[in-house]
C-alpha cells in the first residue's frame, strides 16, 4: 500500500512548475515554500 502524500497534488504541480519555469534552483524554491529541497526534488 502506497503512502499518501503530505502535500496536495495541486501544490506539488505548482511547486514543480516554479522550479522548471523560473530557472531558480530546487533549494531556493523549497526554501521559499517551506519544503525540504530533497522532498521537492522527489
Amino acid at each position: 500500500m502506497a503512502r499518501q502524500s503530505k502535500y496536495p497534488e495541486e501544490f506539488r504541480s505548482q511547486a514543480a512548475a516554479l522550479v522548471l519555469d523560473s530557472g531558480r534552483t530546487i533549494r531556493d524554491v523549497g526554501r521559499e515554500l517551506g519544503v525540504n529541497h530533497e522532498t521537492l526534488r522527489n
